[in-house]
Parts: C-alpha cells; sequence; structure tokens
C-alpha cells in the first residue's frame, strides 16, 4: 500500500511536467492522446458555413475547445465557431483571407490540432440607373444591390466624383443613394456615383451623371438712362420644376467708349436679383454701355441689356395722397403721374428700400391679394402695404421716382398706426327728448370707412329701446324720457376691424346742460390769451334772436354760440393769472340757467420729481400727481386736440445731423471720463420748438441736465445732455413744458446703463 501512493504522488508530477505523450487521464502506460480535424469543405463563401469534425482519442474525454486564428468561438470580423464544430464566415472579407481553425483537448489542452479555411467570395454589385440627367439641386435616387451565392454583408458604400468638381462642389450622395446635385454647374459637368459593396470592397459599380442647368434666366429694366440718373435692374431666375440652382447673381457693366467708372457704377441688392445702375455725370463717347447679369448657377447663361445714355428731359412727377395714416397691415392707394415725357415707367421704394419690404411695409400691385411686390411700373395707382409692426423711424417716406429722369421725383409721408381708431362727432350731446342728433364717425388707419352703430347703457337691453335708436347712417333719436340708470352712448364700431370702436356720450335733458370746458384747467401766469370752448347741450345759437350767453363767476362775457352744443368766449391772461376756480354756466335767452362748472387754476408746478416702482415695492402711497389741460385745447371750432405728449425719441448723430427715431426708450451708456455730452430727439405730432423748457428727472440736485436744444424740423427737436461717470443708471423721464406752462411726460425715456 506505502509502494501505490508512492507511484502515484510521482506520476501526477510528471503529469504536471507536461511530459509528451503522456495521457493524465488514463492509468500508467496508456498511448497518448491523439486529436485530429477534419471539415466538410475549407473553401467557404461570405457568410456561409462549413461543418468541423474534432477527433479525440485514447482519452474517454472527447471535449475539445474551438477557436479561430487564436480566439476561442472566433468573432464576427474572422467567423465564428460553435462548440459543435459549426464554422460561419464572416460577413466582410477579411485580409488576409485564409483562417486558423484550432480545436484543443480538454483532456489535455496541449493536443490541439488545426485546418486553414479560406473565405471566398462571388461578390457581384448591380447599380441603376447606369446613367442619368439631373437638373441643379435636383435629387436622382440610385438603387444598388448585392448578389452572391453566400450570406455576404449586403451593406454599400457610396461615392461621388467628377473631374471637374471636387468636395461639396460635386454635390451629395446619400447613404441610401440618392445624389442631390450641386446648385453650381461643374464644368465638365460629367460626374460619376460609384456603388461598392462593404462586403468585398474590390468590387463595385458605378453610374454617369451629367449635371444640367436648363433654369430660365431674364434681365429687365429701361434701355436709357439720363447722365447721372440711377435706375433699378431686376434679373429673374427661373428654376425648372424640383431643382435648386444657385440664385446668387453678380452685375457688370462695360462699353466700348468707356471704362470703369466713366461707364457707371452697378450696385446689386443684398438678394442680387435686383441692382441699381447710376449713369456717368458724362456721357461716354458713343453714348452705350452694356449691363450684364451673371448668374453664379451657370455663367454661361448670362444675359445683357444696351443702356443708351441721354440728357435729361422736362420731366415731373406728382404722387397723391401728398400724406396718409395707416393702421399696421392696412392699404393705400397711391397714384404716381408723369408729366412731359412718353416714358411713362417709375421706381418706386418705401423708406429708401426699393419696393420695400416687410419691416417698412411693400408696394403692391394695385388690388392683389396677397401683395404682389413690384418695385417699377409705368405711372399709375399702385397700394402700399404698411408691415405687421409699426416701423421705426416713423412715419415712412414713400418715393416714386420718373425712369425718364431720375431727377423729377414725389415722395408721401406715411404714419403708421398700431391699429385703426375710430371717432365719432360730436363726441357727446345733450338732448331733449324725442328729438334727433346726426353723429358720424371717422375711421383713422384705413382706406374703409364703414361702420356699424348702435346704442350701449345699462339700461338699454330692456324693451321699447329705452337708450332712444341709432339708424345705419349714424342719426340717433332720443327716447321720450331719459332712462334709468341714464348712463348711454352711441358707438361706431369699423368694419374693418371690429375690436375698434368710437363712442359719444349721450345725456338726455331738456335744460342747457354743460358736458365740459376746453380746456378744464389751466396753469396760473400762462402766457397769453385763448379761447374758451364750452360744450353741451340745449344752448341757444345766435340768429334772428339773442343766443346764450357764457357766465364766468356770474360775470356775463361776449359769447359766440355757433350751435346748440358749443359756446365760446375768449379769456385774457389776466383771467387766469391766479390760482383757483372759476364757475362757468350757461343762461338761455328764456333764464334758464345750466348746470355750473368750475374751470380748474392751478399754481405752477415744482420741479419734477420721480417716483421709484420696483418689482418688490409696486405701490407709492402719499404722492399727488397734478395734471393740467392745454391752453390750446379750446382754441378751435370743433375742438381739435392738440398734444405735447411725445410720439417717438431716438439717438441724434450731431456729425451727420441724422435722427433715428422709434418707439422705445434710448440707451445712453454712462462716460468712462468725468464729464461728457450725448445728444437725442424728440417728436411730437404739435410741434416741440427750442424754446420749450425740457428738463429730466433724477436725484437732488440733478446728476444729469439738458444743455442745448436746436430745431431739426418736422416738429423735432435735438436735446443735448451733460452727464459723467457718476450719473446714477436707470430709467429717467423727460418733461416737456411749453410757454403756456403745459407740461407733458415722456415717461422713461431714458436709460442709463
Amino acid at each position: 500500500m506505502w509502494l501505490y501512493f508512492a507511484v502515484s504522488f510521482a506520476l501526477f508530477l510528471c503529469s504536471g511536467c507536461g511530459l509528451a505523450g503522456a495521457n493524465p487521464s488514463a492509468p500508467p502506460g496508456s498511448p497518448p492522446i491523439g486529436i485530429s480535424i477534419t471539415a466538410t469543405n475549407t473553401s467557404v463563401l461570405l457568410g456561409m458555413t462549413s461543418t468541423l469534425t474534432a477527433t479525440v482519442s485514447n482519452t474517454t474525454n472527447t471535449a475539445v475547445e474551438w477557436s479561430v486564428n487564436g480566439v476561442t468561438g472566433g468573432n464576427a470580423t474572422i467567423g465564428t465557431i460553435s462548440t459543435s464544430g459549426l464554422f460561419t464566415a464572416p460577413g466582410i472579407l477579411p485580409s488576409p483571407a485564409t483562417e486558423q481553425v484550432q480545436a484543443a483537448s480538454l483532456a489535455d489542452p496541449a493536443k490541439t490540432a488545426a485546418v486553414l479555411i479560406t473565405i471566398v467570395s462571388d461578390v457581384g454589385v448591380g447599380l441603376t440607373p447606369t446613367s442619368a440627367s439631373v437638373e441643379l439641386g435636383a435629387q436622382q435616387a440610385f438603387q444598388a444591390g448585392i448578389a452572391s451565392a453566400g450570406n455576404p454583408n449586403s451593406g454599400i458604400t457610396w461615392a461621388l466624383s467628377g473631374s471637374g468638381c471636387s468636395g461639396s462642389s460635386c454635390g451629395s450622395i446619400s447613404s441610401n443613394g440618392v445624389f442631390t446635385a450641386p446648385q453650381i454647374l461643374p464644368s465638365p459637368p460629367n460626374e460619376t456615383v460609384s456603388a461598392t459593396s462593404v462586403a468585398d470592397p474590390s468590387k463595385k459599380a458605378t453610374a454617369n451623371i451629367t449635371v444640367t442647368a436648363n433654369f430660365n434666366f431674364a434681365l429687365n429694366g429701361p434701355s436709357s438712362v439720363n447722365v447721372g440718373a440711377s435706375v433699378g435692374y431686376t434679373a429673374t431666375l427661373t428654376p425648372v420644376p424640383n431643382s435648386n440652382p444657385s440664385l446668387a447673381i453678380s452685375w457688370s457693366i462695360s462699353g466700348a467708349g468707356c471704362s470703369n467708372a466713366a461707364c457707371g457704377t452697378i450696385v446689386a441688392s443684398a438678394s442680387g436679383a435686383t441692382a441699381t445702375y447710376t449713369a456717368p455725370s458724362v456721357a461716354p463717347s458713343l453714348n452705350l454701355v452694356t449691363l450684364s447679369a451673371t448668374p453664379a448657377a451657370a455663367p454661361l447663361k448670362a444675359v445683357s441689356i444696351p443702356i443708351k445714355i441721354t440728357s435729361p428731359t422736362n420731366v415731373t412727377v406728382t404722387l397723391a395722397p401728398p400724406t396718409a395714416t395707416l393702421a399696421i397691415k392696412n392699404r393705400q392707394t397711391f397714384t404716381a403721374q408723369v408729366q412731359n415725357s412718353s416714358n411713362t415707367g417709375v421706381v418706386w421704394s418705401v423708406g429708401g428700400v426699393p419696393g420695400g419690404n416687410s419691416n417698412v411695409g411693400q408696394i403692391c400691385v394695385a388690388g392683389s391679394n396677397p401683395c404682389q411686390n413690384v418695385t417699377s411700373t409705368n405711372a399709375g395707382s399702385v397700394d402700399y402695404v404698411a408691415p405687421a409692426a409699426v416701423p421705426s423711424p416713423n412715419p415712412i417716406t414713400i418715393s416714386v421716382v420718373s425712369q425718364a429722369n431720375p431727377a423729377a421725383s414725389a415722395s408721401s409721408s406715411v404714419t403708421v398706426i398700431p391699429h385703426v381708431v375710430v371717432s365719432v362727432s360730436p363726441p357727446s350731446a345733450a338732448l331733449a327728448p324725442n328729438s334727433n342728433q346726426s353723429f358720424s364717425a371717422a375711421v383713422l388707419g384705413t382706406p374703409n370707412q364703414q361702420v356699424t352703430w348702435n346704442v350701449t347703457g345699462a339700461a338699454c337691453s330692456a324693451s321699447g329701446a329705452p337708450c332712444g335708436t341709432v339708424d345705419p347712417t349714424g342719426l340717433y333719436h332720443a327716447p321720450a324720457a331719459a332712462p334709468s340708470p341714464d348712463s348711454l352712448s352711441v358707438v361706431a364700431t369699423s368694419a374693418a376691424d371690429t375690436s375698434q370702436t368710437g363712442s359719444a356720450a349721450i345725456t338726455i335733458n331738456p335744460q342747457p346742460t354743460i358736458l365740459s370746458l376746453l380746456p378744464s384747467s389751466i396753469t396760473a401766469g400762462a402766457a397769453g390769451g385763448f379761447v374758451f370752448l364750452v360744450e353741451g347741450a340745449n344752448f341757444v345759437p345766435a340768429g334772428s334772436g339773442p343766443g346764450s350767453t357764457i357766465l364766468i363767476g356770474g360775470a356775463q362775457r361776449a359769447t359766440s354760440c355757433t350751435s346748440s352744443s358749443d359756446c365760446s368766449t375768449p379769456l385774457a391772461s389776466t383771467d387766469v393769472a391766479a390760482a383757483g376756480n372759476l364757475n362757468v354756466a350757461i343762461r338761455n335767452p328764456d333764464g334758464t340757467v345750466s348746470n355750473t362748472v368750475a374751470f380748474v387754476i392751478v399754481p405752477p408746478s415744482g420741479p419734477m420729481g420721480r417716483i421709484p416702482l420696483t418689482p418688490g415695492s409696486p405701490a407709492a402711497i402719499g404722492e399727488d400727481i397734478v395734471v393740467t389741460d392745454l391752453s390750446t385745447n379750446g382754441s378751435s371750432l370743433p375742438p381739435e386736440d392738440v398734444s405735447l405728449s411725445v410720439a417717438a425719441i431716438g439717438v441724434f448723430q450731431t456729425v451727420s445731423n441724422n435722427c433715428t427715431l422709434n418707439g422705445g426708450p434710448v440707451t445712453i451708456m454712462l462716460p468712462s471720463s468725468n464729464q461728457a455730452t450725448s445728444s437725442i430727439c424728440a417728436f411730437s405730432v404739435a410741434g416741440l420748438a427750442p424754446s420749450y423748457v425740457y428738463t429730466l428727472t433724477g436725484p437732488s440736485p440733478n446728476d444729469m441736465s439738458v444743455v442745448s436744444e436746436v430745431p431739426l424740423g418736422l416738429g423735432i427737436v435735438g436735446l443735448t445732455l451733460q452727464l459723467s461717470n457718476a450719473t446714477a443708471t436707470g430709467a429717467r423721464t423727460l418733461f416737456i413744458q411749453n410757454a403756456s406752462l403745459d407740461v407733458a411726460a415722456a415717461t422713461g425715456a431714458l436709460d442709463l446703463q
């Protein structure tokens, strides 16, 4: 027994030493393990299989471990082999294409056998179509397929090449074979599409492509231009359907009798589709130049126009209407006329932009909807369509220039407002029961003056028309008695924009009644006299007999009553010299006296202040704001509001004398130096004068001031501001005061940063 254990131990040690020919699982003296491999085939098509059989002898453990090129089980790149010996070739041809498949005995891993298997490809690539003509920017789909008796990877790699192009200038080919032609024609225009097998890159198919340029290209514009004049030309590129050529256009001017600037100058627009040619101030020797437009898509399709340089003629141009007020998105018809020329062609621009654009509004073919934008037409009518937002600057200028003599031009000023405004005249009326009053409506901002009329009020919904009636012409018939409650209005609704209305307040009263005073208040010490207007109802106009009389403080004043609703009297500066209230009444010839209304004379205000409000502190308690009426608010019959309100404000460039107005605040950056000036400009419909007093809110003492005022025309004033790097940042309000002490405020007009 002791000898057996010694021998076994010795064999175990030798087995661990890996003695050749030993059979670890066999008794001592057994023959060595042997292993061999057979294969159904050793040449395997891509993706196909071969069955390998490993035979292990001289051991009961016949299991083996398979590997391909040393990788247990193989992988997708070199092929795989299952535990049962099924070898699957890869779908993509490896390099080299010969693989070693090995089986190692699990009983003795040192015992192996191997077989060489060659991966073969019979891949063929088919491509359709094999040739195609493709228009610039158009697409052509190609289809490629793989033919094989095996099971290779079916992927295709696409490529594009051409002797006249490289990279993106050849166009592009997508991963699924869709070719997109370039937007610019290659030279030569021939290209090749290649479809290469992913499984076997040595196998590919090709197709020939001819890129074509069949778009239409035309150049339009006048054939004659006066010396020194500027006219517009339009190049029109019309692509073939489903194509997308480059729209870039280059322009040039040349002449046999001139060169460079002596032929004139040509300036293209940002889009390149239009260009402005300016003739030379001196005609060239042959009086003829050639204007050329060249499409980048195909330069050989360039077109030219011969232009005769002529001398000016006695041409005049008119444009009507000269002014207009138009709400956004609305349209107004303008009519141009050319005299003293058979050439009635004109060029239109809006705010300096030929034909206008979406920012300043567009010139359109009259009646076209949607707008057919035009830059030049024969004399006649066009439509101007206002932009979708109020432009800056505003108002904008519509200009028309004669093509026969560009020195002859005319212009109109258009003020664009955010929406139509409906006003009803008279704005109020006090009527006797069962009386009639005719109302009219004006709609500002649209040529469509149509309105619908109705009567509104808290008591108007009851039966029997308790508030009276109004017919489609605006004729109002008062009820037999005042409704209860007696607040009612006649309302006109715009047909162009039904969200916009205007109204007139109605009072049913058989007695003389004062409804309003114009002005209703004034600042004490206002310079000069003014017309004081009393508005109401049941006044008696002076005619065959005496009329109504205005009583101020009980004293009779010289009175002029133009209607049953308007009486006026002059007030002198002495009447408003001291602060207080003047009682105003109307006395009719029969002795009946109206209600008494106070005319307020406000003490002169002190320095303008600022009420700071922030999101954290949105309310100010204990602040008084006193607003006085304008002294001009009774100066005409019927009354017209003359407002000092700032309509626009902007930056003023003193060097170029240019004012850029807009509706928002002006941002002013604090200077880096101790003292500096900054210039702004402001506009009011009433007109602003340098003699007015201009002040700014700020700390006390103020760290910024207005140091000079200059007139810029059209009711615009330029203001020079003095500030420093210590000036406080934030919003500032601009106050304006005229000689009658009327005050207007542009809240938050400046933003100091």
